[in-house]
């Protein structure tokens, strides 16, 4: 920051580090990248999703049958900083336990697209941080274009389906 103190203003520069949009916009630029392989589109795709700041504790979502059948849709949720933690009920335990924990550059949700029998779980704030989420309405389009972002967002799905059942 420099200072101008002649005049009692400080200027600021623009910090990625504190914006949660700039912040958001770099974790989706580097998932486009990473799956698609290139930076065209990398702009167009960024605009379909919806940045949001969440704190410790927050619950960000809980996917069950009642609100996420194929036909009223769900989110897809991308990390982009901070952590979350993934809970489902363990019914040897009777209680829920953690399944997963999840960190920037990682994604979750959509399940009911990708998986035919989903498990129920919630997703819950570690720490803070910034989420991107996007529709599976919004994504579909992207899924169809792109075979490969379906089958990277369908193995998420199908690898953390594994982990929960493999606690029931």
């Amino acid at each position: 920051m420099d200072s101008y103190p002649e005049l009692g203003v400080q200027k600021a520069d623009v910090d990625i580090n504190n914006n949660p949009s700039l912040i958001a916009s770099s974790a989706i630029d580097k998932l486009w990248k990473q799956v698609v392989g290139d930076s065209h589109l990398t702009s167009e795709f960024n605009q379909a999703w919806i940045c949001r700041e969440f704190k410790l504790g927050d619950e960000l979502t809980q996917y069950n049958y009642k609100q996420h059948s194929a036909v009223n849709g769900g989110v897809v949720y991308l990390i982009c900083r901070g952590k979350v933690r993934l809970l489902a009920f363990d019914r040897s335990l009777k209680k829920e336990v953690s399944i997963q924990l999840l960190n920037p550059n990682q994604i979750f949700g959509g399940d009911n697209a990708f998986c035919g029998d989903f498990q129920e779980y919630r997703a819950v704030a570690s720490s803070r941080g910034i989420i991107a989420q996007i529709s599976l309405q919004d994504l579909d389009s992207w899924l169809q274009r792109y075979p490969v972002l379906h089958d990277y967002f369908s193995e998420a799905s199908k690898s953390r389906q594994k982990l929960i059942f493999s606690r029931r």
